[in-house]
């Protein structure tokens, strides 16, 4: 049973990469989109979101997205989002506090417009995507566009999902939204407009990320990562109910600090992913003092404790309480 949950958060690393749903309270950013034209109807769910996943960051456009975080509460963000050459990058228009924040997803690398940088989710498949469950649920306009209404379950989670509207023409993700356990909405984010083809803007990475440089994750066990960073791994004591650690990786940080590491390790129930980073302190620029966590532009939960800086994250958000008892467990 673990190995298949393990194949299927691979898969849904992968699928997640593409529609990245959660940096509370920012709410959901997609990245990846791919493009794969067909002639004739497509035969499966399956077919559809193999399309989706397999050929991302193809496609070229422009276009502005809405997010509704629904809990723990309501929260609401607009974004510009342009794709071309494989690039996406990311422009908040709101909420006020996060206008012109930008977030580049260049190849293997997720980078912020505050000189941050991480790896993204390896896409690796086979026939794991077989492991999900998933159904086509028909078809509907978004943004003036058909797309085909995919909802998505994994087996150890019958009642959580993902309901994904993909383009008919493009297999660009145009809608997509997360339901919890209980059914309840939890967020959702839709493309208002979009415009695909000629006349995209070229991507260049924001001016301070464009410094650093996060190349691929390297996966091991939590001894192999500590070998190779030189320091602890310090995991949490205290998991929401389901979770298990499924990823340990290390990533080479920016230019200019040889031998320098972070330390990713990435927990989840089989379909939402908790996300914590380990990094000295000394190696982040503008790191926070020692003292209480707090929560950055981009929604994450960061802080500074015993000479480590931290960064936690979960997709899609966990209620506040339960994120402060995964931060007071950490050793």
């Amino acid at each position: 049973m673990r190995k298949r949950l393990r194949a299927c958060v691979r898969v849904w690393g992968a699928i997640a990469l593409l529609m990245i749903g959660a940096l509370p309270p920012c709410a959901a950013i997609e990245f990846g989109l791919p493009v794969w034209r067909v002639v004739g109807a497509m035969e499966s769910a399956e077919a559809i979101v193999r399309r989706l996943v397999e050929l991302g960051r193809q496609a070229e456009f422009v276009g502005t997205q809405e997010t509704t975080l629904f809990l723990p509460k309501r929260q609401f963000s607009r974004q510009r989002v342009i794709q071309r050459d494989g690039r996406r990058k990311v422009i908040y228009l709101s909420p006020p506090q996060l206008k012109g924040k930008e977030i580049l997803v260049d190849g293997s690398r997720i980078l912020f417009d505050d000189g941050t940088g991480t790896a993204a989710p390896d896409i690796g498949f086979g026939g794991e995507l077989t492991e999900l469950s998933m159904k086509h649920l028909g078809t509907a306009q978004v943004a003036g566009r058909k797309t085909h209404i995919v909802e998505i379950r994994p087996p150890s989670r019958a009642n959580a999902s993902r309901k994904v509207w993909i383009d008919a023409q493009e297999w660009v993700p145009l809608c997509w939204e997360e339901r919890d356990a209980e059914g309840n909405l939890v967020s959702k984010t839709r493309y208002i407009t979009i415009r695909f083809g000629g006349g995209v803007p070229r991507i260049a990475p924001p001016a301070a990320a464009s410094r650093s440089v996060a190349p691929p994750s390297v996966q091991m066990t939590p001894a192999e990562a500590e070998k190779m960073a030189g320091f602890p791994v310090r995991e949490p004591r205290y998991l929401p109910k389901g979770y298990h650690r499924q990823a340990v990786s290390v990533i080479s940080l920016s230019k200019g600090h040889r031998g320098a590491y972070s330390i990713n390790l990435v927990y989840s129930n089989g379909l939402d992913l908790i996300t914590l980073w380990q990094t000295p302190a000394a190696l982040i620029q503008n790191a926070p003092r020692p003292g209480k966590p707090r929560v950055s532009a981009f929604g994450q939960w960061v802080w500074v404790r015993g000479g480590y800086h931290y960064t936690l994250s979960a997709t899609p958000p966990l209620p506040k309480a339960e994120m402060h008892k995964v931060i007071e467990s950490i050793p």
